[in-house]
């Protein structure tokens, strides 16, 4: 039995709308990393760091057209944008370059210069395109992951004709790491980077005598303090001849063992980035018929973090 040429012409068309319906495939594609990792670091200072990262618009159908891009902030508005770990956060912002000013807003609360932007031309198959994330360092962090998620969207046309082809949810990382650090300052001094060394000079004694100096302790998690002494609690002579002396920190005597660390027996929590003072004093013990000369040992301070 043969069919109308009418309903064939008819069966044609439901064929090619079949075909055709999805209009998607030949729009833009968007590939990006599902984290967006910031690197491991302590915050410090008053700057803000950049990290430059990339994307990946990919055009399916190779012909020409505009498109671009908007971070949104699933928890808030872009104000919020915060790394959290429990109680503590990095505030970061999202740019176009490392240079502006200008944070990358989301669709459709957005001007020209809020979006990543582009256009395809004839024959163009893969865009990439770089963004900046700064995040502030003003603070002394407890070590950890810091995270939150954005959301980017990928839009066909322009900002005044556009069409939404889809957004990925991306997690924004960043690792602060465990950082312990010292500096030998004089009595009432601030803690400075490098301040590593220092020398108690007793001058001429004939009794009894004690030299002070402070340690300064600046650290993101609980920590320990150890004493090494090169001769055991003692200030040697070349000829052998020694003399004695008390080490006091925080105001208690820590005996020193000869070949070995003197730990002390606290442990301390975490500091401020100013960090913590520790009062470290010398009392020397020379006898009446003490060897003139020169008399020296050397006490390595440590941090063990715990």
């Amino acid at each position: 039995m043969s069919m109308p040429s009418g309903l064939w012409a008819v069966l044609f068309w439901i064929t090619s709308l079949g075909w055709t319906s999805d209009a998607r495939a030949e729009l833009p594609r968007l590939l990006v990393d599902s984290v967006l990792n910031l690197g491991t670091g302590v915050h410090l200072g008053l700057d803000e760091v950049s990290h430059v990262k990339t994307l990946r618009v990919v055009n399916a159908s190779g012909e020409p057209g505009n498109y671009f891009l908007t971070f949104s902030v699933p928890s808030g508005g872009v104000g919020s944008r915060r790394l959290v770990m429990g109680n503590s956060e990095i505030p970061y912002q999202i740019y176009r370059n490392p240079t502006s000013s200008i944070p990358l807003k989301d669709f459709p609360d957005v001007r020209v210069g809020e979006v990543l932007m582009g256009r395809f031309g004839d024959g163009d198959v893969q865009h990439v395109l770089e963004f900046s994330i700064r995040a502030n360092s003003g603070a002394w962090l407890p070590p950890g992951t810091y995270s939150d998620s954005i959301v980017i969207r990928l839009f066909s046309g322009t900002i005044d004709d556009a069409l939404e082809v889809e957004s990925n949810l991306v997690q924004v990382q960043q690792e602060i790491a465990t950082r312990s650090d010292l500096a030998l300052v004089n009595s009432g001094g601030l803690f400075a980077p490098g301040m590593s060394l220092a020398t108690l000079d007793f001058g001429l004694i004939q009794e009894e005598v004690e030299r002070s100096i402070e340690c300064v302790v600046r650290s993101n998690v609980g920590y320990r303090l150890s004493f090494f002494s090169d001769n055991g609690g003692r200030l040697l002579h070349k000829s052998g001849f020694h003399i004695p002396y008390t080490l006091f920190v925080d105001g208690v005597p820590l005996p020193l063992i000869q070949g070995g660390d003197s730990m002390l027996n606290t442990g301390f929590t975490e500091t401020i980035e100013t960090g913590r003072s520790h009062g470290l004093g010398v009392h020397l013990r020379p006898s009446p018929d003490q060897t003139a000369g020169d008399y020296a040992d050397n006490i390595r301070i440590s941090v063990w973090t715990e």
